[in-house]
C-alpha cells in the first residue's frame, strides 16, 4: 500500500514532492511540505481510486505517510468487512 500511496502523492504532481524524499516516516506537512488542503486532496484521490470512505473526523490524527498507509489499510479493511468492493487491485 505504500509504494500504491507514493504513486498518488507523486502522480498529482501539484505539490513538488520529490519521490527521493519520501519515506514511510515523512511528516506530510514539516517533511513533505503538503498544506492541510494538499492532504484533503490526496485522501479525496485516495477515496476515489481505491473506492473507500474516509471518516472526515479522523484526518487530524494522519501525521506521517504511514498514518496515511496504515488508515487506508484499515478503511479498505472496513470496506471489504461491509461487503463493498475496494478497487485496491486496480493500483
Amino acid at each position: 500500500m505504500y509504494d500504491k500511496i507514493v504513486k498518488i502523492v507523486t502522480d498529482m504532481n501539484i505539490y513538488g514532492v520529490d519521490v527521493k524524499n519520501i519515506s514511510i516516516d515523512s511528516n506530510l506537512i514539516t517533511d513533505l511540505g503538503l498544506s492541510s488542503l494538499s492532504i484533503v486532496m490526496i485522501i479525496c484521490e485516495l477515496e476515489n481510486k481505491l473506492n473507500v470512505d474516509f471518516d472526515i473526523s479522523n484526518l487530524g490524527t494522519l501525521k506521517t505517510l504511514g498514518d496515511v498507509v496504515n488508515y487506508t489499510e484499515k478503511m479498505i479493511a472496513t470496506t471489504e468487512e461491509n461487503g463493498l468492493q475496494s478497487k485496491r487491485e486496480i493500483l
